[in-house]
């Protein structure tokens, strides 16, 4: 039902500090009130709130003219990971043309998840104020707000490494063991060792995000590296790379919740032209913190 009530004659306006915000971090928050006619307020309540959407596959009984059926779908959910709210300003008369600025503070708790906006995880900070008005349509504002990952711990230069063995050989691939930040590059190295004469088409390297919230998967392929194209290996032949891979800069941290995660991943491949290639990988943890 659409509501009768006018729009009171007041502008109503939410700023928030420039962003981004980190885990601990104060989070001051003003609103302005500029009645162009008196009215009347009954409260103000300003609130933060973290979303995270999740998706269930639900298996539900679907009626018909010609009987009934199961059917299985993806739904969504909402599910919130933290709120906090305060009010700004209690009842009173506004004048007009005497504009009311409030001052409200909100500290972000230290595991305050970050923001993330992929393909299939999406974790979202937002203000949301409202202003009660008697005999007229309440007033809204909404500011969005990006949540950083806190400040890793000090760069150690040490590297992890995986290793994978198959009928060809022997792969192993290394990458760095401290957090990368997006919009920085991953270097390593991977190495082959044959157990036979080899011809493979290629051999490259992937940096590959996966995602999972609640029953719903995504994963892409973010960026790639070719180190040889149609080299021949003997037997027993032992090669090494160099590889660089950039991690590109956006609300893509490596994160793990009830519902939620992200992981990255490096990967070597060696292309022979099969249905199944043989790989290595290993993880890499990716921030959005200070530089």
């Amino acid at each position: 039902m659409i509501s009768r009530m006018r729009r009171p004659k007041v502008a109503f306006e939410l700023k928030i500090d420039k962003g981004p915000f980190y885990p601990g971090d104060e989070l001051n928050v003003e609103l302005n009130l500029r009645p162009r006619q008196n009215a009347e307020v009954r409260g103000g309540m300003v609130e933060i709130i973290c979303i995270e959407t999740y998706w269930q596959q639900i298996r539900r009984y679907v009626y018909s003219r010609y009987g009934g059926y199961y059917r299985t779908r993806l739904y969504r959910f909402n599910n919130i990971l933290f709120k906090d709210s305060k009010p700004f300003i209690e009842a009173t008369e506004l004048r007009a043309e005497m504009p009311v600025r409030k001052r409200v503070t909100f500290a972000l708790p230290s595991e305050a998840p970050p923001t993330v906006i992929g393909g299939a995880v999406n974790i979202q900070w937002s203000l949301k104020a409202s202003v009660d008005v008697a005999k007229r349509r309440d007033l809204h504002e909404q500011a969005d707000l990006v949540v950083s990952t806190p400040q890793p711990p000090a760069g150690s230069d040490l590297t992890a490494r995986a290793e994978a063995t198959f009928d060809h050989g022997t792969m192993s691939i290394t990458m760095p063991s401290d957090p990368v930040r997006a919009g920085e590059t991953i270097q390593g190295t991977l190495r082959l060792q044959t157990r036979e004469r080899l011809s493979p088409r290629q051999v490259r390297v992937e940096l590959e995000r996966g995602e999972l919230a609640g029953h719903r998967s995504w994963s892409g392929l973010i960026d790639q590296q070719v180190l040889e194209d149609g080299p021949t290996f003997e037997d027993g032949q032992v090669r090494e790379w160099r590889y660089r891979l950039q991690v590109p800069s956006g609300p893509w941290p490596t994160i793990e919740t009830n519902r939620s995660r992200v992981e990255w991943r490096v990967r070597g491949v060696l292309d022979i032209r099969a249905k199944s290639d043989p790989t290595v990988e290993g993880a890499v943890h990716v921030h959005t913190g200070p530089r």
